[in-house]
């Protein structure tokens, strides 16, 4: 913040918009003073608003009307499939995941009836997007939770289970296209050069690292601090040096910086190699770790820890792990489990 005033000479008001961002790792102050009960209750009813969520989310698609709003509000985040004509519709409620993670290993007091139902309704919500990374990324990370938790029959059940559940779908043309996609993605990493198609995503994403990467890394000051707290609307976002980004309607060229398509080159750059290292720290040892130590003995450690690994996937293809939502929910998490295993001790 300092930095990107004094030393940069940015607006104040670009770097504020920019450091209201991050200003959001704060809310863990609020969090602490809140008694475990409050805390305890609050999560339940966030659960079954989710849950209602959900079942909006999936009657969209029955109905072929928007219902949910996305996370500014816009009705304008519907994509139609090149040949099928199916509608993918973007706005996923974002604590989704959550709401699997709860349903499925979380102390809920149903019938099991009722339990795969509301399984069922948060899987089908996060599959139907077709959203390639997502949904790998939901499966491996549920998936790695069983696997660690040590109770091997349960792995190759649900093993058994996504394959009988995955096969058939990838046998319709909806699904088998984005399969056909994925696999073109991949084969023209191979032999991959300086060049890259606008229309191949992952090459596309690989190419957007790189060059923010190496901007970085050619300077001691950006090494440690990146190119300042700056946005796209900055002035000073006109002089950065990049040709590859995904073009901005409303500006009527390429956005520089954030681009929605990388959390890492969105990371490095905000904050330098220094920043994301302190970011990856604390995501992948501090908040990763405690959940894991803790996964048998607190259902929000078991939530935790899928949803952080799910994102680790996941931020090769978008830059969730920065949004409000994502943040304060790890908070909340953390601090909840931290909570609950301190009332236990005592």
């Amino acid at each position: 913040f300092i930095y990107s005033i004094f030393i940069l000479h940015y607006p104040m008001g670009d770097v504020m918009s920019v450091f209201r961002i991050y200003s959001i790792y704060l809310i863990f102050i609020v969090f602490r003073e809140i008694p475990i009960n409050k805390l305890h209750s609050f999560f339940q009813l966030l659960m079954k608003i989710v849950l209602v969520q959900c079942t909006l989310f999936i009657l969209q698609i029955i109905t072929g009307g928007t219902i949910l709003t996305g996370n500014n509000g816009s009705l304008d985040f519907v994509i139609n499939t090149t040949s099928s004509g199916f509608n993918r519709y973007y706005n996923i409620p974002p604590f989704a995941l959550v709401g699997l993670a709860y349903y499925m290993f979380g102390n809920v007091n149903m019938s099991k009836f009722k339990q795969a139902l509301y399984v069922g309704i948060c899987f089908l919500c996060l599959l139907a997007p077709l959203h390639r990374t997502q949904i790998v990324a939901t499966i491996l990370s549920i998936g790695l939770f069983i696997l660690l938790k040590g109770n091997i029959k349960k792995w190759f059940f649900y093993a058994l289970l996504i394959t009988l559940i995955i096969i058939p779908l990838a046998s319709t043309t909806v699904l088998s296209e984005r399969i056909d996609d994925a696999v073109a993605d991949l084969s023209s990493i191979q032999g991959a050069s300086n060049d890259y198609e606008v229309g191949n995503t992952l090459q596309f994403r690989i190419a957007l690292l790189y060059e923010r990467f190496a901007y970085v890394v050619e300077s001691p000051s950006r090494f440690i601090t990146g190119a300042g707290l700056i946005s796209d609307n900055s002035s000073a976002a006109a002089r950065l040096p990049f040709v590859i980004g995904v073009f901005n309607e409303e500006m009527g060229q390429n956005s520089k910086i954030d681009t929605g398509d990388n959390l890492w080159a969105l990371l490095i750059l905000n904050l330098g190699i220094v920043g994301t290292v302190i970011f990856i720290y604390l995501y992948f040892v501090k908040f990763l770790s405690a959940f894991k130590r803790h996964m048998l003995q607190s259902q929000y450690a078991a939530i935790g820890f899928i949803i952080i690994v799910n994102s680790l996937i996941t931020s090769i293809s978008g830059t969730s792990m920065r949004a409000y939502t994502f943040v304060a929910i790890c908070y909340f998490i953390y601090i909840t489990m931290t909570k609950e295993l301190q009332s236990i001790q005592n």
